[in-house]
């Protein structure tokens, strides 16, 4: 499930794409998106 980790902002900014969801969305997004960051990181 590599292809749904794709997000559209990752594409404007893969370094800070994580770091303004984390911020704007807050921590409860933080938790689900935890598996995801990891697959992110790795895919940038």
């Amino acid at each position: 499930m590599h292809t749904i980790v794709a997000w559209p902002t990752r594409r404007a900014a893969p370094s800070m794409n994580f770091a303004q969801y984390r911020m704007i969305m807050g921590p409860a997004a933080y938790d689900s998106a935890t598996r995801r960051n990891t697959v992110d990181m790795a895919a940038t």
